[in-house]
């Protein structure tokens, strides 16, 4: 059971940098400027009061 769960470990490890290498290939898709982070906030505001 050792090697089966050595296995699914490797292959986990395996997707999950698959997964930031093209995380990392891809643009941006907001421009994280002081209105992005403004509006952020603002949002995590207004569902912190609910």
């Amino acid at each position: 059971m050792a090697k089966r769960e050595s296995t699914r470990d490797d292959r986990d490890g395996q997707q999950l940098r698959n997964l930031l290498l093209e995380g990392a290939e891809s643009p941006p898709s907001v421009m994280a400027d002081t209105t992005y982070f403004e509006t952020l906030r603002a949002r995590i505001s207004r569902y912190s009061k609910e």
